[in-house]
C-alpha cells in the first residue's frame, strides 16, 4: 500500500536545488557555437523518463516512475510544507541559526563545507538544505528534553558505540608471478626492508595515486577473516608467510598495531549524542509524517508549467484517494495508528554524526 504513494520517494537531506527563486533563462552551455538556456535543460528535465545509475558495479539505464522534472517538483512542495509546519510552530530558522549550525557541523566533519562545494553546491544551497533539515529537526524534537545525565547514562549504557576499535598499519605485496614472488623472498631473506621490496614487486595498483605498499584498510574487524587472525597473532615488525588470494598471493608486515579504547567524546561530539537521542525520541512520540500529510491534503498546490500540470493533477487524486481511504479505515478500527500514511522521510535523518 505504501507503494502507491507518491511522496513515497520524496528523499530532502541532502537536495539541491540550483536556481531556486530566480526568474528568466540564462545560458547554461554552448555546442559549437549554439547556445542551451536553463529553459531548454528545464524543459528536458520535465520529460525524461530514464536515468543512468550504477547497479551491480556497472553502469545502467534504467527507466524512472516519474520524470527527474516532476520528482524535483514533489520534493520542492514538501520541502515548503516542512517549512510552513515550522513557521505554524514558531521554530522556522534564522539566518542566524543557519549559520550557527553550519559552523557546528563544520565542527563536526572539517570538509563538511568543502564536500558539498565539490558535489557542485553553492554557499546559498548548502545554506537551504541545512534550513530544511533544522526545521525538520526542531519540529520533531519540539518539547523533548534531554539533559547531561541523559547523555552520560547513553554512554555507559553503549560502550561499544563509542569505543575505538583495534587498528593496524600493515605493509603489503600481492604478486601474481611465481618467479617474482621468489625473487621478493631472496630480496626479504637478504636483509632488504619489506616496503621497497613490496614497492618493487607488488602487482597492487591503488586507486587515487595511494601508496602501493600499504594495506589500504587499518580497522582489524574490517579486513578479511583469515587476515583478521594473523595480525592478531603478529607482533609489530614481524611478516607473515603467503597467502593465497583470488588475485595471486599477499605477504604482510605488521608496522604498528593500537588496542581498542574508549573514545574521548569532546563538547560538539557530546551534542551530536544529545541531538541524536532528542531526534529518537521525538520520533518515538511525533508523528512528522502525518503532519505533513495533513497539510499536503488541505494545501492549494497550483502548479504554472504546462509539462507538469497534468502529471501533477494525477499523483495528487491518487494522493488524496488513499489519503482518505487509509484514515477512514483507521477511524473505523478506532485507532489514531498512522503506520500506513505517507512517509515522507521529513524526519529520519539525524544531525551529522561525530567523528
Amino acid at each position: 500500500m505504501k507503494n502507491k504513494f507518491w511522496i513515497l520517494c520524496v528523499a530532502l537531506t541532502g537536495l539541491a536545488l540550483a536556481g531556486c527563486g530566480q526568474k528568466g533563462s540564462e545560458q547554461l552551455v554552448t555546442v559549437n557555437g549554439d547556445t542551451l538556456n536553463t529553459d531548454d535543460y528545464t524543459s528536458a528535465m520535465s520529460v525524461k523518463n530514464t536515468a543512468r545509475v550504477i547497479l551491480n558495479g556497472e553502469v545502467a539505464e534504467l527507466p524512472l516512475a516519474e520524470t527527474p522534472g516532476f520528482q524535483t517538483l514533489q520534493e520542492l512542495v514538501i520541502r515548503q510544507i516542512v517549512l510552513q509546519l515550522a513557521k505554524d510552530a514558531g521554530v522556522y530558522p534564522t539566518d542566524a541559526d543557519i549559520d550557527k549550525e553550519i559552523e557546528f557541523r563544520k565542527k563536526v566533519n572539517s570538509t563538511f563545507m568543502r564536500e558539498l562545494n565539490a558535489r557542485g553546491m553553492t554557499v546559498a544551497q548548502i545554506k537551504e538544505n541545512v534550513k530544511i533539515e533544522l526545521a525538520r529537526e526542531r519540529l520533531v524534537t519540539r518539547g523533548v528534553n534531554v539533559t547531561k545525565e541523559d547523555v552520560d547514562n547513553f554512554i555507559k549504557d553503549d560502550p561499544a558505540q563509542f569505543t575505538e576499535p583495534a587498528r593496524a598499519e600493515l605493509l603489503w605485496m600481492l604478486i601474481r608471478d611465481e618467479n617474482r614472488k621468489n625473487q621478493a623472498d631472496a630480496e626479504l631473506r637478504g636483509g632488504q626492508s619489506f616496503g621497497p621490496v613490496a614497492v618493487k614487486y607488488t602487482d597492487y595498483n591503488p586507486a587515487q595515486g595511494g601508496q602501493k605498499e600499504r594495506y589500504p584498510i587499518d580497522v582489524i574487524a574490517q579486513m578479511p577473516p583469515e587476515l583478521q587472525k594473523i595480525v592478531t597473532e603478529l607482533n609489530e615488525g614481524q611478516t607473515s608467510g603467503w597467502i593465497r588470494t583470488g588475485e595471486g598471493s599477499a605477504k604482510f608486515m605488521v608496522e604498528r598495531k593500537y588496542p581498542s579504547r574508549p573514545r574521548q567524546l569532546d563538547e560538539t561530539q557530546r551534542e551530536v549524542v544529545r541531538r541524536n537521542l532528542a531526534l529518537s525520541r521525538g520520533n518515538a512520540a511525533t508523528d512528522l509524517n502525518r503532519r505533513i500529510a495533513e497539510k499536503l491534503k488541505e494545501a492549494k498546490v497550483t502548479v504554472s508549467k504546462e509539462e507538469l500540470k497534468t502529471p501533477w493533477q494525477n499523483s495528487e487524486k491518487r494522493f488524496r484517494e488513499e489519503y482518505d481511504k487509509l484514515t477512514q479505515g483507521a477511524a473505523a478500527a478506532g485507532t489514531e495508528s498512522t503506520s500506513e500514511l505517507p512517509k515522507t522521510g521529513a524526519a529520519s535523518a539525524p544531525p551529522p554524526e561525530g567523528n
